[in-house]
């Protein structure tokens, strides 16, 4: 996952910052130099998305993340948002 100018990008597909709603953390898991936190990415596109992120923690900083999305749902996302961005202007119908 990257951050690149208002645009959240997994792999291929991405979504604009505008359309991410927020994180409904499920569970946190922390043991040692790792944690892993399950949440619901939830956009205003589709609502929630599984999502799953694994972080090793080295001298107190991030170190590493793998980051796991319900690629199912995710693409429900990308096809949402391709449908808006057809449309005139944007405008949702």
């Amino acid at each position: 996952m990257a951050a690149s100018g208002h645009w959240l990008r997994f792999g291929r597909g991405g979504v604009p910052a505008r359309n991410i709603v927020r994180d409904d953390i499920r569970e946190l898991i922390v043991e040692g130099d790792k944690a892993f936190v399950l949440f619901d990415f939830v956009t205003d596109t589709v609502g929630p998305v599984l999502t799953g992120e694994l972080l090793r923690v080295e001298d107190g900083r991030v170190r590493s993340i793998a980051l796991l999305v319900d690629w199912r749902r995710w693409q429900d996302v990308l096809q949402e948002l391709d449908r808006r961005t057809a449309q005139p202007d944007g405008a949702d119908v």
